[in-house]
């Protein structure tokens, strides 16, 4: 009977949204999703989090008490990579939102199938390889879930030591807890070794936003770029011309540093290829059968690269942290109000809940307006892999559907509705602009998976050293970038 009332429930809804797109027409006339279609897309609004809580989404699920069980995951410390929130597990409820919901989470699973949830924390990314690779080596069944980044994920699945979640039982990588767009641009050949679901809050985290100052924007009599976004008009020309007016050597000295202004900073390796994507651009694109190839040599990146490279190197307008040689500069520089824009992940934004100017958060720009819809990148985040010495992927596959399920309806509100709209963003447009975001996701394949052959290399050689000579790189790698794809796509397609 239960089942039944959700079902009507569903189907009630269902029909309610459909009404309500027809008569909105879902966007505007620019392609960008308007509120309803960002909803649908994925962006967690408070709509969205209401209609989470009113859902079951494992009743689909076996009634099993696995005993005791210890759901063993192998993780990294949550302080050795602060980009991103790492946290799956809690010690007890706080008073802290986020790690409150995350303590119910687990307390609520634990009992409902029997098991307890346990996590052994390592320093890096490394450790996590290096100890995963022992274990499965050796034969033993020390983890039932690592996680852990692709870069270091990817000679484990080359080498078949995990499981393709295409292939585990009742994990339904069509519900909601799933984004869509990581399973279609994440998988190769068909195959699906690394799955981020919202058990874990690391591909939130790591998506990337771009930051501007309030202050600066009323200092220098500039418009709020927020209709723009809006509007589908957020565009690179939008986004460089106002830049462009901000940059002010500050003390007088004619040496542009760390002590100046600028209209936009950031990490060369965090907004080139935050950029780059933006645009609309892939470094690996994949065909119709899911196998990749490099994207680099077209007439497309070729100009709209060049484009970049000129904008971005204009007048002084761009602070790269990196090349100044202390990306903690990004922690003083833009809070204290010596850049308009700035581009990192949305974790590291809680170095901003002290600031004194006002903020808010935007999508990165499109190329031009003909550009269909936002592009947001999603920074190498972890993601969730199973060994082959997993000895029972059926218990397995119940635990991970059940985690992402009552994350979507508990842990996953108090990240966006709580932390994000409340304790980050300080106007109501911000909120908006993280529906967008949220809606337009993507996941770059040359990083998660050939992170030094293709994409490193090419922001070392191309955006670190202001050179566009996209061919010239090519002409110099494009070999050794075309076998690294090769080795991976044999690996896989060999796998039975």
């Amino acid at each position: 009977m239960k089942k039944l009332l959700i079902m009507i429930l569903l189907a009630s809804f269902a029909l309610t949204m459909l009404a309500s797109c027809a008569e909105n027409n879902n966007s505007n006339d620019n392609g960008t999703p308007t509120d309803a279609n960002a909803e649908n897309d994925g962006a967690n609004s408070g709509n969205d989090a209401e209609t989470a809580q009113e859902a079951d989404f494992t009743a689909d699920l076996p009634e099993v008490d696995y005993g005791g069980y210890n759901f063993r995951i192998l993780n990294a410390t949550e302080e050795s990579l602060r980009h991103m929130n790492l946290q799956i597990t809690a010690e007890e409820e706080t008073g802290d939102t986020l790690n409150d919901a995350i303590y119910r989470r687990n307390d609520l699973i634990e009992e409902r199938y029997g098991i307890n949830i346990t996590e052994t924390q390592l320093d890096g990314v490394s450790p996590i390889l290096d100890t995963a690779r022992r274990s499965i080596t050796s034969g033993s069944d020390d983890y039932d879930l690592v996680m852990n980044d692709t870069v270091r994920g990817i000679p484990l699945a080359q080498e078949g030591m995990l499981i393709d979640f295409k292939g585990m039982p009742h994990i339904d990588m069509n519900k909601p807890y799933y984004d869509q767009n990581m399973i279609k641009d994440n998988s190769i050949a068909n195959r699906l070794f690394f799955l981020g679901g919202d058990f874990s809050l690391s591909h939130d985290s790591a998506t990337i936003a771009m930051f501007f100052n309030k202050k600066l924007l009323a200092d220098y009599g500039l418009a709020s770029p927020y209709q723009l976004a809006r509007e589908g008009k957020w565009t690179y020309e939008q986004f460089f011309n106002i830049a462009k007016t901000v940059s002010e050597d500050l003390n007088g000295d004619s040496v542009f540093n760390e002590n100046d202004r600028y209209g936009y900073m950031s990490l060369n390796f965090v907004a080139f290829p935050a950029l780059i994507s933006s645009a609309g651009l892939s470094y690996v694109t994949k065909d119709a059968d899911d196998i990749p190839a490099l994207n680099i040599r077209s007439e497309r990146f070729f100009n709209i690269f060049a484009d970049l490279i000129e904008h971005m190197y204009y007048d002084n307008m761009f602070f790269d942290a990196d090349a100044a040689g202390n990306h903690r500069f990004q922690d003083t520089m833009f809070p204290g109000n010596q850049a308009l824009f700035w581009t990192e992940l949305l974790n590291w934004s809680s170095i901003l809940r002290e600031m004194d100017a006002d903020f808010g958060i935007l999508p990165h720009p499109k190329y031009d307006e003909a550009q269909d819809r936002y592009n947001i990148l999603v920074f190498n985040p972890f993601f969730m892999m199973i060994p082959t010495t997993n000895q029972n992927s059926d218990r397995t596959g119940v635990i991970i559907e059940a985690l992402c399920a009552e994350s979507y309806t508990g842990v996953k509100p108090a990240y966006h509705d709580t932390m994000l709209r409340t304790k980050v963003s300080r106007d109501d447009e911000s909120g908006e602009m993280l529906d967008i975001i949220f809606a337009n996701r993507s996941y770059e394949l040359a990083q998660l998976y050939w992170g030094s052959e293709i994409f490193d290399s090419f922001n070392d050689n191309l955006s670190k050293r202001r050179s566009a000579d996209v061919a010239s790189f090519l002409d110099r790698f494009e070999d050794r970038m075309n076998n690294a794809i090769q080795k991976t796509v044999d690996a896989f397609t060999a796998l039975n």
